[in-house]
C-alpha cells in the first residue's frame, strides 16, 4: 500500500518560515531600524568609494608607448574614434561657404537722388543755398552737401539727365557689391562665399569685383566713371562725392546663418568607429600605440569594468562590511570607557571616508600629472602617490580617542587603500604612515606638537618609500628614489595640517575634548577661573586641591589624570554667584544659612549645579566638562540640612529625603565618581584633626562606602579594587599636604593666634553694637 505525503506537510516548512521571518521582524524597534539603515548606508559608501577608483585594468597605455605584452579584447569591442571623427567633421565645417545678405538697398539710394533732385527743383526763386542745404537734410537719406556740391547741380538746371546719371553710376557700383571691411571678406571667405538675395542663393568665387566702402567711394569720385564731356573735372570729382556719400555697405554677412549650416554638416557626418572581436589582439608585444589603439585600450578596460561591475561590488561590499564590523566589535568590547559607542564609531567611519576621499583624489591626480610629465623622476606615478595624506585619519583618530583605537584603525585603513589603489606597497606604506602618526602624537597635548609631529611622520614617511621602492623595483633610477622620498616627507607635513584644521570641527561635531584641549582649559589665568578665585577664593582653593586628587586617584586606575583634575577646576564654579552661602567662603563672617529655612538652604545648595551648567555652556566648556558639574553630587544627600528639618518636623513626610538630594545624575564615568569621592574627601580632610595616614585613610573608606551604599557608583563601571587603589592615593596626597612639621623655636603661634582670634572677636562684636545702634537711631 503506497502512502502518498500529506499536503499539509508540505506546506509546513513554508508556515514555520513566515512565523520566524513575523518573530524577527516583531523583535525589531525603531533604533534597530535606524542603525541596520545607517550600517548599510555606510557599508555601501565606503565600498562604492573603493570600487570607482580600483577596476581591473585591461592594459590602458598612454599613446606613443610600446606595448610590452600582448593585450587580447575581452569582449566584441567597438568604441568611436573620437580623433578622426572630429578631424572629419572640421573639414565638413570648412567646406561650408560663409553666407552674406544682400540688402536691397540700390532702390532707396536712386530715390534719394529723385528725392534731392525734386527739393532743388521745386524751390522758389532766388532761395538762399543755405536754406536749401537745410532742407535736403531734412530728407529721410538725411544728406548733406556743401555750397560748391549744390553749385553743381544748380550750375545744370537740376535736369532729368543728369540725375539719370547719377542714379546709373550708384547701382553699377552698387550691383557689383559692397561690404564694409574687405579684409574681414578675404579673412572669412577665402574660398568665396554664398550671396543670398530673397529666396535665391549664388556662390561668388571671384571676390576682386567686391568692394569695401572705401574702394567704392573711391571708385565713384575716380575718372574711369564716363561722365558728358561737358563736365569740368572738378564737377565731376563734387558729383562723385556727393554719390559716394549716399552709398552704403549691401553685402552683410550672416553669422547665425553660417554657423548653423556648419553645425548641420558637422551633424552630418557619421562618427568613425573602431572595432574588435573578442579573443583578437588590441596590441601585440612591441607595437606603438597610436591614438586609436590607445581608443580601443580605454574601450577594452570600460567593458571589462562592466563585465565584472557586480562581483566586484560584491567582494569590496564583504570586505568592508567583515572589516566595518570587526571595528564595531572592538569598540563595543574593549573600549567601554566610551560611553556613546555610536558616537565614535561614526567618529572613525567619518575619518575613513575622508582619508579615502583624500587618497582618491590624489592618487587620480597622480595618474593624470605622471602622464603629462615628460621628464623623469616627474613620469613616476608611485612618487606622486606619495603625496597623499594617508595619515590624516591616524591623526585625527589617535587625538580624539585613544592609542589602541587608533591602531585598529590604521589596520583596516591600509586594507582599504590596498583594495583602492591595487597596490600592496601603498598598502604597507599606509600601516608605516598611520602607526608613525601614532607613536609621534601618544601624549600630544599641544597644538604646536602636531607641527613637529609632522615633520617626524614625513621622516617615516620618506624612509618608508625609499624603503618600498627599493624592495620593489631595486633597478629604480637615484633620481627617482629622491623624489618619491621627498614627496612622502611633503605627504606626512601635509597630513599634520589637514589634521590640524579638521581637529576643532570634529572636536565640536563629535562632542570629544582632547587632552590639547583640556591642556588649555588648565591654564588657570583663564577669565572663568580668575572669575571664580576674586568671587570665591575658598571654592578655587578646595578646586585645586580636589584636582590635585582626582588626578592622583585617575592615575592609580590609568583613567583619565588630565581630564579629572581639569574637571575638577570647574566643577563648582556655580558657586561663585552666591559664594558666602557656602562655607569655604565664609571665613570669619556669620553663617547666611542660618536665617535660612532647611529648605531654602536646599534650593540654595542645589541651584549652584544649575547655575554652574549654565555658566559652563556660556563659556562654551567642552560637554564632557560639563556633565561633570551635576555628576560630581550625584543624587547625594543634603545631611545637614535634611537632618536639621526632619529634627524641626513632628512628622517627616516620606517624600521628604528626596526634596533634599541633589538633582543628578549619578557619575557616569570612573572620572566622575573620583570627583565625587575627592570633593567629599578634600572637604571631610580639613575637619581631621591631628592628620594621619591611618586617620585619613579610615575617612576615606567611610565616604567611599556611605557613597556606595548610597547607590552613587551604580551608573559607572568603577569596581571594589579600583575604588581601594583610589583610596590607596588619596592617602598618599593627604599626607603629603596635612603632614606634620616641626615648630619653629622661640614662637609660640597658637598663643598668638589665640591672641589675634580675640582681637578679631572684640572688633567684630564692636561693629555688631555699632551697626545695632545705628539702627535704633543712637548717635
Amino acid at each position: 500500500m503506497s502512502t502518498k505525503p500529506d499536503s499539509s506537510s508540505k506546506m509546513l516548512w513554508y508556515v514555520k518560515l513566515v512565523r520566524g521571518v513575523k518573530a524577527f521582524l516583531s523583535t525589531l524597534t525603531d533604533q534597530n531600524i535606524i542603525d541596520a539603515s545607517a550600517g548599510l548606508f555606510i557599508v555601501t559608501g565606503v565600498s562604492m568609494l573603493l570600487l570607482h577608483y580600483a577596476r581591473p585594468q585591461v592594459g590602458t597605455l598612454a599613446i606613443g608607448s610600446v606595448a610590452a605584452s600582448e593585450i587580447i579584447a575581452p569582449d566584441n569591442i567597438k568604441v568611436e574614434d573620437s580623433a578622426e571623427t572630429q578631424k572629419r567633421r572640421a573639414l565638413a565645417a570648412q567646406g561650408v561657404l560663409p553666407v552674406f545678405e544682400y540688402n536691397r538697398n540700390s532702390r532707396d539710394l536712386s530715390r534719394a537722388i529723385e528725392q534731392l533732385f525734386e527739393v532743388c527743383r521745386d524751390a522758389k526763386p532766388g532761395a538762399q543755398p543755405s536754406d536749401l542745404i537745410e532742407q535736403i537734410q531734412q530728407l529721410p537719406s538725411g544728406l548733406i552737401l556743401d555750397r560748391e556740391q549744390l553749385a553743381v547741380l544748380s550750375r545744370h538746371r537740376y535736369n532729368a539727365e543728369l540725375e539719370k546719371l547719377m542714379i546709373n553710376h550708384l547701382e553699377a557700383v552698387m550691383s557689383r557689391g559692397v561690404v564694409n571691411s574687405r579684409s574681414h571678406l578675404l579673412r572669412i571667405a577665402t574660398n568665396g562665399f554664398v550671396r543670398r538675395r530673397g529666396g535665391e542663393e549664388t556662390i561668388v568665387s571671384d571676390l576682386s569685383s567686391i568692394r569695401d566702402l572705401m574702394t567704392a567711394r573711391a571708385a565713384l569720385r575716380s575718372e574711369r566713371v564716363v561722365w558728358p564731356s561737358e563736365y569740368l573735372t572738378s564737377e565731376r570729382r563734387l558729383l562723385g562725392e556727393i554719390l559716394g556719400s549716399l552709398i552704403i555697405p549691401n553685402l552683410e554677412y550672416d553669422e547665425a546663418e553660417t554657423e548653423a549650416r556648419r553645425k548641420s554638416s558637422q551633424d552630418s557626418i557619421p562618427p568613425v568607429m573602431l572595432s574588435v572581436e573578442k579573443g583578437k589582439p588590441i596590441v601585440v608585444e612591441g607595437e606603438t600605440v597610436t591614438p586609436a589603439k590607445a581608443a580601443l585600450l580605454e574601450a577594452a578596460t570600460r567593458y571589462s569594468r562592466f563585465g565584472q561591475r557586480t562581483v566586484e561590488f560584491a567582494g569590496t561590499l564583504i570586505i568592508v562590511m567583515m572589516l566595518l564590523l570587526v571595528l564595531w566589535q572592538y569598540m563595543v568590547r574593549y573600549q567601554q570607557r566610551h560611553l556613546r559607542v555610536r558616537r565614535h564609531f561614526l567618529l572613525q567611519i567619518t575619518a575613513f571616508v575622508i582619508t579615502l576621499a583624500l587618497a582618491r583624489v590624489m592618487f587620480q591626480l597622480a595618474t593624470i600629472i605622471s602622464r603629462w610629465a615628460s621628464h623623469s623622476p616627474f613620469t613616476a606615478e608611485q612618487g606622486w602617490k606619495y603625496l597623499a595624506p594617508l595619515a590624516v585619519g591616524a591623526v585625527l583618530v589617535t587625538l580624539l580617542t585613544d592609542v589602541q583605537a587608533a591602531f585598529v584603525f590604521s589596520a583596516i585603513l591600509a586594507v582599504f587603500i590596498g583594495v583602492l589603489s591595487g597596490n600592496v606597497y601603498l598598502s604597507a606604506f599606509t600601516l608605516m604612515t598611520s602607526v608613525g602618526a601614532i607613536h609621534n602624537l601618544k601624549g600630544c597635548r599641544e597644538r604646536t606638537t602636531l607641527m613637529w609631529a609632522g615633520l617626524s611622520i614625513g621622516l617615516i614617511n620618506a624612509a618608508s618609500a625609499l624603503a618600498l621602492d627599493l624592495l620593489g623595483a631595486a633597478d629604480a633610477a637615484p633620481l627617482v628614489l629622491i623624489f618619491d622620498s621627498l614627496c612622502a616627507l611633503l605627504g606626512g607635513l601635509v597630513s599634520t595640517m589637514i589634521a590640524s584644521v579638521l581637529l576643532p570641527v570634529f572636536e565640536w561635531a563629535f562632542e570629544i575634548t582632547t587632552d590639547i584641549k583640556l591642556l588649555e582649559l588648565s591654564n588657570l589665568n583663564l577669565p572663568l577661573l580668575k572669575q571664580l578665585a576674586e568671587r570665591a577664593p575658598g571654592t578655587y582653593h578646595h578646586s585645586i586641591m580636589v584636582g590635585l586628587l582626582a588626578e592622583s586617584g585617575a592615575e592609580a586606575i590609568e583613567g583619565d589624570a588630565l581630564f579629572a583634575r581639569v574637571a575638577c577646576y570647574y566643577h563648582d564654579i556655580g558657586k561663585m554667584l552666591r559664594p558666602t552661602y557656602f562655607v569655604e567662603n565664609q571665613s570669619y563672617m556669620e553663617n547666611r544659612h542660618d536665617k535660612l529655612s532647611p529648605k531654602m538652604s536646599s534650593i540654595v545648595l542645589a541651584n549652584h549645579v544649575k547655575q554652574g551648567v549654565e555658566l559652563g555652556r556660556q563659556h562654551k566648556l567642552p560637554p564632557r566638562i560639563i556633565a561633570i558639574i551635576p555628576q560630581h553630587h550625584g543624587t547625594g544627600l543634603m545631611k545637614f540640612f535634611y537632618f536639621k528639618a526632619r529634627g524641626a518636623a513632628e512628622s517627616a513626610p516620606a517624600s521628604l529625603e528626596h526634596d533634599f538630594r541633589y538633582p543628578g545624575p549619578k557619575p557616569q564615568t570612573k572620572e566622575a565618581a573620583i570627583i565625587m569621592i575627592a570633593d567629599s574627601v578634600e572637604a571631610a580632610a580639613r575637619t581631621v584633626k591631628s592628620p594621619t595616614p591611618g586617620k585619613l585613610r579610615n575617612m576615606i573608606d567611610t565616604i567611599i562606602s556611605r557613597l556606595r551604599d548610597d547607590g552613587q557608583f551604580d551608573e559607572c563601571s568603577i569596581t571594589l579594587r579600583e575604588l581601594n587603589l583610589v583610596a590607596e592615593s588619596f592617602v598618599k596626597v593627604l599626607t603629603g599636604i596635612h603632614h606634620h612639621r616641626i615648630a619653629y623655636p622661640g614662637y609660640d603661634f597658637d598663643k598668638a593666634g589665640a591672641a589675634t582670634e580675640e582681637r578679631s572677636a572684640a572688633a567684630s562684636a564692636g561693629a555688631t553694637v555699632a551697626r545695632k545702634t545705628g539702627a535704633l537711631g543712637v548717635n
